[in-house]
């Protein structure tokens, strides 16, 4: 029975709103939606001369934001209601603005506030708020998946994914379009500056599972995502071999994008994006090993504070399985099926999907959208603008469609409250159950057509969304 077990350090900040060189977070062997612009600023101090936020690769910042939330919506459990996942992101991110701002005030954010200058640059590419954005996605998931044992899972999931996009290369941007019809599988605009790629990782990476090829294939992904751009740099040590066969190595990455909201998370025992390690948990899983992982934040690039991570060879009778990792491998925990128990309270639950005042300002939020885009390229590309246009009429029409599917939910509300209730205690204290019986029938028949409605305007905002 093969072990590995990888110590590892990371260095944090020591004040969450300030960032310098040398800082280093964990390395350990280990989508989107999130595109909205930022709320209208609010009042604050003024600043003679406002720094620029730094940069990261458009590709980066949108392949790790869009793979977590894929993720998410796959996952099933609590996020197996339409727009669950969603709404409450974007509940956290509005809420959570007006304290990013106030955070980073000395920095120059205008862009994420100016229309035109989101039609030439991809916010996210903003790497104060990317972090800001990750750290939103992961509060917003550890709503729903707040066992530790799901969270792990969870991880393995979001790093399998980003392992599978190095090894084959990614690409995103707008999509090229014929006609009037969008295909989601047509090739990417490479000449958009909204677009951009992860090259496929070349040559491939060491099929043997010896600690020459694992400590090589660990270079190789580390090496890959300090050129597109993850972590300013980073270093591995050399595998070494300990007590009962176990392999044990060291690994820090330096200043990695989202450093504050890992930081932030791990610092208040919330739930950390950790994808270097995950990626890296991934490449270990592929080459037939289960890893577990334990990590922590440290002030300095030191041999104090170590993290762990145990791995086993899968394949015997006596091998040690981790949840969610290559001895799993194909279960339904690894395809994000798992069932989650929500513990919300009733009430909280009815109000995140029954809350129209959230209904209301998506549905302004994606005319408006669509408005700007249309008078944004009516001069530039008129097909293009047309098409917007169509979807924009098509989103006005869904609205008022949606408020009449409302409308009468309300409806049969008020008749099951007003009428029946009332002749159902009758039948009960009359003692006719088969009145009683036909009353029920009623209303299972108004709860079918309510189902019915629900999901037409379900599928035709779907149709909404690919085009």
């Amino acid at each position: 029975m093969n072990y590995i077990v990888a110590v590892l350090h990371s260095s944090a900040i020591r004040q969450r709103h300030l960032l310098s060189s040398g800082l280093f977070h964990t390395g350990a062997l280990v989508l989107s939606g999130e595109t909205a612009a930022a709320e209208t600023p609010v009042a604050g101090p003024t600043y003679r001369t406002l720094r620029a936020p730094p940069e990261i690769p458009v590709a980066t910042a949108v392949i790790l934001l869009r793979t977590t939330q894929e993720a998410a919506l796959d996952w099933g459990g609590p996020f197996s209601k339409p727009g669950l996942y969603q709404t409450s992101f974007n509940k956290k991110r509005s809420e959570g603005f007006p304290a990013f701002k106030e955070r980073y005030a000395t920095y120059d954010l205008s862009a994420l506030l100016n229309q035109t200058q989101l039609l030439a640059k991809d916010p996210r590419t903003n790497r104060l708020y990317f972090s800001f954005l990750n750290e939103v996605q992961f509060r917003t998931l550890q709503d729903g998946i707040k066992r530790r044992g799901e969270q792990e899972r969870f991880g393995l999931n979001v790093g399998n994914r980003l392992y599978r996009k190095i090894l084959q290369g990614d690409e995103v941007g707008p999509r090229l379009v014929k006609g009037d019809t969008y295909d989601p599988k047509a090739p990417v605009d490479m000449s958009s500056p909204l677009s951009g790629r992860w090259p496929s990782l070349s040559p491939p990476l060491p099929k043997g599972g010896s600690s020459v090829d694992l400590a090589k294939g660990s270079q190789r992904l580390l090496d890959y995502l300090r050129r597109e751009g993850y972590c300013k740099d980073f270093t591995l040590s050399s595998f070494k071999l300990k007590d009962a066969g176990k392999l044990s190595f060291e690994s820090f990455v330096e200043e990695p994008i989202n450093l504050e909201a890992t930081s932030t998370l791990m610092r208040s025992r919330g739930f950390p994006p950790r994808y270097d390690q995950r990626i890296l948990q991934a490449f270990f899983a592929d080459r037939g090993f289960d890893s577990e992982l334990d990590d922590e934040l440290s002030d300095a690039k030191s041999e104090s504070d170590p993290q762990r991570m145990e791995a086993t060879r899968s394949g015997g009778s006596n091998a040690k399985v981790s949840a969610g990792s290559a001895g799993s491998e194909g279960s339904p925990q690894d395809q994000g099926q798992v069932p989650i128990v929500l513990t919300e309270e009733k009430d909280e639950d009815q109000e995140l999907i029954f809350c129209l005042n959230e209904l209301l300002k998506l549905q302004v939020s994606i005319a408006s959208s669509l408005e700007v885009a249309c008078l944004a390229f009516r001069h530039a590309d008129r097909d293009l603008s047309d098409n917007i246009r169509r979807a924009f009429n098509e989103a006005n029409k869904l609205s008022a469609k949606a408020a009449t599917v409302v409308s009468n939910y309300a409806q049969v509300a008020q008749q099951v409250s007003r009428n029946i209730l009332p002749d159902l205690k009758l039948a009960i204290q009359e003692k006719e159950p088969n009145l009683a019986v036909s009353l029920l029938g009623i209303v299972k028949d108004w709860v079918a057509n309510m189902k019915k409605d629900g999901e037409q305007i379900q599928h035709l905002y779907s149709a909404l969304q690919e085009a």
